[in-house]
C-alpha cells in the first residue's frame, strides 16, 4: 500500500456556496436572544463540568460559524476545504462513545495473502466489525492512551467508513500511519493494494 499527499484548493464557488448559506430573514426577538443565552450558560457549564467533550464543541460551534450543514461529520481535518469530496461517511456517531469501549487489533489479510484490493478491504472491515470512520481516527489522535498497543510490524490503520473522493476522481479512506514512533492521520487511495503491514480495530470479543 502506497501513501499519496493530496496538495488542493477549494475554488472561489465553493467558498461563496458556504457564505450563502446563513441568511438572516427576520429580526431575533429578545425571546430568542435569551433562549440562546441560557443554552450557550449550560454549555459552557457542562463543559466546564466536564460532562461535555470541549473539542467536540468547538469544533462544532465552528461548523455552525462557518454554515456547514449541521447534519455533516465534524472533521479537525476536513478535506472539503482542499476541494474533496465526502462521498460516505456522513451518518458516523459520536466518536466519544469509543472511550466506553475497549477496541483490539485484527488481521486484514488471509494466511498466505501477499495483498488484498482496497474494495475487499472495504469489505472485510464490515464483516469483521471493523467499520471506522475519519472521526474515530481524530479521536485516538487526540486520546494515544485509549489506543491498544501496536503490534510489531504494524505501520497502518485504515478507516473505511470515510471515503473521500480527491479532485481527478479518485477515491481514498483515511489511515493512521505509524510514523516517527506516533501515529499521524494521512489518506490513501483505494485503488492500491493493501498489505500486510495493515490492521483493523474492532471492539474486543
Amino acid at each position: 500500500m502506497n501513501a499519496v499527499i493530496f496538495v488542493c484548493r477549494v475554488s472561489t464557488s465553493q467558498r461563496e456556496k458556504r457564505r450563502r448559506r446563513i441568511v438572516m430573514t427576520k429580526v431575533v426577538t429578545d425571546e430568542t436572544l435569551g433562549r440562546v443565552a441560557r443554552q450557550q450558560h449550560d454549555l459552557f457549564r457542562r463543559v466546564r463540568d466536564g460532562t461535555l467533550d470541549p473539542g467536540e464543541i468547538s469544533r462544532g460551534l465552528q461548523a455552525l460559524i462557518e454554515g456547514r450543514d449541521g447534519t455533516s461529520p465534524v472533521f479537525s481535518r476536513d478535506m472539503t476545504k482542499e476541494g474533496w469530496e465526502l462521498v460516505e461517511g456522513s451518518d458516523e456517531p459520536d466518536p466519544a462513545l469509543l472511550s466506553t469501549t475497549e477496541f483490539e487489533f485484527v488481521p486484514i489479510l488471509k494466511k498466505d495473502e501477499g495483498s488484498i484490493s482496497g474494495a475487499e478491504m472495504r469489505k472485510r472491515a464490515l464483516l469483521e466489525n471493523a467499520n471506522l470512520g475519519q472521526r474515530a481516527a481524530e479521536w485516538w489522535l487526540a486520546h494515544p492512551k485509549k489506543m491498544p498497543v501496536r503490534p510489531e510490524g504494524v505501520y497502518w490503520i485504515p478507516f473505511t467508513r470515510t471515503v473521500w473522493r480527491y479532485r481527478d476522481g479518485g477515491l481514498g479512506v483515511p489511515c493512521l500511519d505509524w510514523h516517527g514512533g506516533r501515529w499521524i492521520l494521512g489518506f490513501n487511495w483505494l485503488e492500491g493494494e493493501w498489505d500486510s503491514r495493515g490492521r483493523f480495530l474492532r471492539p474486543r470479543k
